[in-house]
């Protein structure tokens, strides 16, 4: 069967607050592609060209459990938002990641920037890869999947 995130450049989408004055209260579908395999290391350096990430190692500011990010960018402050990935257009989403950084910001202006520098990407934290974490320290507080034994072995639904 095919897996959520198979595949090196992974279609996905997360919403964003539309800039316009008249509908900023409204959410707009943004679509980015997820970046794995051959093509992730290539979207990680590819923050050489900013130049606030020049004195620091590129793998200590992102980590194995980050998904690396291109497309339409996120907002300063939309850090937290989750990133969706269609199943075969059968309209069901699942989050896959939450906003960590990025390293270019569209909004800075009213008008939201539609073409970005080649350094621009949004770094996600894998939800995948912090399932276990989360379940063994908030099993008290938030309901699980029932029936799962182990959220080490948990994978992407088919």
């Amino acid at each position: 069967g095919t897996f959520l995130l198979s595949g090196s450049d992974v279609p996905a989408e997360f919403l964003s607050r539309k800039k316009d004055k008249e509908n900023k209260n409204e959410l707009e579908k943004m679509k980015v592609n997820i970046k794995r395999n051959n093509l992730r290391e290539s979207c990680i350096t590819a923050l050489h060209g900013n130049e606030n990430y020049t004195k620091i190692s590129l793998h200590e500011l992102v980590s194995p459990r980050h998904l690396c990010v291109q497309g339409e960018m996120s907002c300063k402050g939309e850090s937290g938002g989750s990133l969706t990935v269609n199943v075969r257009d059968r309209k069901r989403f699942f989050q896959v990641g939450i906003l960590s950084f990025g390293s270019f910001n569209p909004c800075e202006k009213p008008a939201r920037k539609t073409f970005f520098p080649d350094f621009a990407r949004d770094f996600y934290v894998n939800v995948l890869e912090v399932l276990p974490w989360l379940h063994q320290h908030l099993q008290g507080e938030v309901q699980f999947q029932p029936d799962t034994n182990n959220y080490e072995e948990v994978v992407c639904p088919a």
